[in-house]
């Protein structure tokens, strides 16, 4: 932990530079500045340290700044779900270019400008994770609806099933809890249709 928050003042000093050379210039005001990170980090949680090989959300809800020019100040609406895979149709919008053609991902520039005050740009959001290490699960893939997490594995064919509800830490995997037997068969679909529309081979790695 403290050398994560070394790391964070650090990173925090060289942002501040930036943005101080930012605004010394003339067309400071015009730039739009996003701020994001690739992954999170367990800082303890269940006794892991670092970016791990698990979906919780530690490690995968990341942090995503916007600020500038069509940037409103005063968004209050709760966090939708987004993806990293949003920022290049959100950049395209902004500078007006059309975006390439076949896309997953959404524009979140009404959700930055406050055009939109409801609703997610998805009703679910992927994540991935196959590592070139050893002695761990993978490769693996996270379903994200909101209110649940599907986590599913190759190795053993695991699975984890969380209702953020309820058990917002993330402490008791209902995967094998038959009162959710029909949300993991929902989630167990959702992925499966989301592995074919984006061509994703999963369930051939090894």
């Amino acid at each position: 932990l403290a050398a994560y928050y070394h790391y964070l003042e650090r990173v925090d000093a060289q942002i501040g530079a930036i943005l101080d050379a930012l605004a010394a210039r003339p067309d400071g005001e015009e730039t739009l500045v996003l701020f994001f990170a690739d992954h999170g980090d367990s800082m303890g949680g269940r006794g892991l340290v670092t970016k791990q090989v698990s979906f919780y959300d530690e490690t995968t809800r990341v942090p995503f700044f916007a600020a500038g020019p069509g940037v409103a100040r005063d968004v209050t609406q709760s966090t939708p779900l987004t993806s990293l895979l949003d920022l290049l149709p959100t950049l395209c919008d902004y500078a007006e270019i059309t975006p390439p053609d076949g896309l997953w991902s959404r524009s979140l520039r009404p959700w930055l400008s406050g055009a939109a005050t409801k609703g997610s740009p998805h009703d679910y959001v992927v994540s991935e994770w196959h590592t070139e290490w050893g002695f761990t699960i993978e490769p693996g893939r996270l379903l994200h609806s909101g209110r649940y997490k599907y986590m599913c594995y190759r190795e053993d064919d695991a699975e984890e099933l969380y209702d953020l509800t309820d058990d917002p830490g993330e402490q008791r995997n209902r995967a094998h809890d038959p009162a959710c037997a029909a949300i993991l068969a929902e989630h167990r679909v959702l992925l499966d249709r989301h592995l074919v529309e984006t061509d994703d081979p999963f369930h051939s790695l090894e």
